[in-house]
């Protein structure tokens, strides 16, 4: 979807960009958002920054709502929204998200291919 939106903004504003600057970027998206969603590469980064506690702190606890739904008895939550690991994950996806852009557009200036 991602990439059928890039091609559709770019095209509409007259731009082509090359197939290879679009896969590259794709490629950098994907294979972060998998790493990223593992959970154990945020913790470790969080474990370096100095803010391990902060993630193990700002939980959330998810009432119970009786024995057919989702949660029938209260839980902690460490890692859904609300939480600081939800967070840090939105928060890294977003940054790579700008790396991949950067990068796709400079592969696609470097190659002279702008309109």
């Amino acid at each position: 979807m991602q990439l059928a939106s890039t091609l559709a903004v770019t095209r509409t504003l007259g731009y082509r960009v090359p197939a290879s600057a679009l896969l590259t970027g794709a490629a950098i998206n994907a294979i972060t958002h998998g790493i990223l969603d593992r959970r154990e590469p945020l913790l470790w980064l969080a474990e370096k920054a100095g803010k391990s506690g902060y993630i193990k702190h700002a939980t959330v606890v998810r009432k119970a709502g009786g024995e057919s739904t989702e949660y029938p008895k209260a839980v902690q939550d460490v890692s859904d929204p609300g939480t600081a690991l939800m967070e840090l994950d939105q928060a890294a996806h977003r940054a790579i998200g700008v790396a991949a852009v950067l990068v796709t557009a400079w592969i696609t200036l470097r190659k002279g291919d702008r309109r």
